[in-house]
């Protein structure tokens, strides 16, 4: 014999579920480019910068990455 089985969950049990999950690591390039876009020149385009600053990381060690963002 088939049974049907609902199950409800209450908004409080939702944001029980939610409070448990770990927070997510940064993303150190995330942080760089944040840091690198407050001294942007007004006349660069976003996306040119924003390719120059993706150069600029990978042109760098994963020691300087952590060492520039912390």
């Amino acid at each position: 014999m088939n049974e049907l089985q609902i199950i409800f969950y209450t908004s409080q049990d939702y944001y029980d579920s939610k409070k448990q999950h770990r927070k997510r690591e940064p993303n150190m390039f995330t942080s760089f480019r944040k840091e690198k876009m407050k001294r942007r020149p007004a006349n660069v385009p976003i996306d040119e910068y924003i390719k120059d600053v993706r150069r600029i990381w990978k042109g760098m060690s994963e020691v300087e990455n952590l060492f520039l963002v912390e």
